[in-house]
C-alpha cells in the first residue's frame, strides 16, 4: 500500500481574490514539504461532500469577500468546518477568512460597503472589525486600500503587506485566545494575528496578508511599489513569521537554510 499524502485545501470559489489564492498557495508550497503534503484547492462542491475531512491537515480560508463564503457553504459546509476544527483540524482564515470565523463582523460601518452581522463558525467569539487601517480608502475593485501594515511579533516590528483587513476586539480574555501580533499604527494597539483553541483543534486568524511575498507584485501601481519598498526590507522576519504560524497549526515545515 502507498503512503498517502495528508492534504493542505485552500478554499477557492466565488469571493475568493485570484492573486490572494496565489500567493496562499505559493506561501503554502514554500514552507511545507512536498514529501509530506498535498496542498491544492477546495471549492464549496467539495468541501460540502466532507470527504476532505479524512485526509486534511490544515483547511485555509484565504482574502476575498465573505459574503459570497457564506452564501456558497451555506449551513451545512460551515457545520463541516466546524466539526474538522473541533474534532482536532486545523483552520486557517486570512483577511476575509479571518472575518469569516470571527463571531461578529462589523465592516466599514457607516460607509458605502458597510457589511454588519453575526458569523456561524465563531472560532473567536469576539468582533472582527475593519478596516484597521484607512477605512474609508478600501476598494474590491483595485487595490486602492493596500498599505504596509507595521505589526508586532516576538517583540520585533515587521511591516507586511495590508488591505482591508480587521483587528479583533472583545472576547479577548478567553484563555483560549492568544495574541501573536498587533498593529503598531492603529490607535490602542488591537490584535492583527490571533490564535484560538477550539475543542481538540485550533486556529489562526489574521487580519493581515502574511502570505504575500513582495517579489511576486511584478510591475504595478505606484502605490503598490511604495508598499513592496516598505515590506520587502522586512521580509527574512515575514518568513519566520509563516513557519510559526504553520508550526502553531500543527504542520512540519521546510527548514530554510
Amino acid at each position: 500500500m502507498g503512503f498517502s499524502l495528508s492534504t493542505v485545501l485552500v478554499y477557492s470559489d466565488e469571493g475568493v481574490d485570484q492573486f490572494g489564492l496565489s500567493e496562499t498557495l505559493s506561501t503554502l508550497r514554500e514552507g511545507l514539504s512536498p514529501s509530506l503534503y498535498e496542498i491544492r484547492t477546495i471549492d464549496a462542491i467539495e468541501l460540502k461532500k466532507g470527504n476532505w475531512t479524512k485526509t486534511c491537515s490544515l483547511l485555509v480560508i484565504p482574502g476575498g469577500r465573505d459574503i459570497p463564503y457564506l452564501a456558497k457553504l451555506g449551513k451545512e459546509g460551515m457545520a463541516l468546518i466546524k466539526d474538522y476544527v473541533l474534532n482536532g483540524g486545523s483552520y486557517l482564515g486570512i483577511c476575509a477568512g479571518a472575518y469569516f470565523a470571527s463571531g461578529f463582523v462589523e465592516f466599514q460601518k457607516g460607509g458605502p460597503l458597510e457589511v454588519l452581522g453575526e458569523r456561524h463558525l465563531q472560532f473567536f467569539s469576539g468582533k472582527a472589525i475593519g478596516p484597521a487601517i484607512d477605512k474609508d480608502a478600501f476598494c474590491y475593485a483595485a487595490p486602492l486600500g493596500a498599505r504596509p501594515a507595521r505589526i508586532l511579533y516576538r517583540e520585533q516590528e515587521l511591516s507586511v503587506y495590508y488591505n482591508g483587513g480587521c483587528y479583533f476586539s472583545e472576547g479577548l480574555n478567553d484563555p483560549s485566545i492568544q495574541v501573536i501580533c498587533r498593529y503598531l499604527e492603529v490607535d490602542g494597539h488591537p490584535p492583527a494575528i490571533i490564535s484560538c483553541k477550539v475543542g481538540k483543534g485550533r486556529a489562526i486568524l489574521s487580519g493581515v496578508h502574511f502570505e504575500f511575498s513582495p517579489g511576486s507584485f511584478g510591475s504595478s501601481s505606484s502605490l503598490i511599489q511604495k508598499v513592496i519598498s516598505e515590506i520587502l526590507p522586512h521580509e527574512s522576519k515575514r518568513v519566520v513569521l509563516v513557519g510559526d504560524l504553520l508550526k502553531y497549526l500543527g504542520l512540519k515545515i521546510n527548514v530554510i537554510n
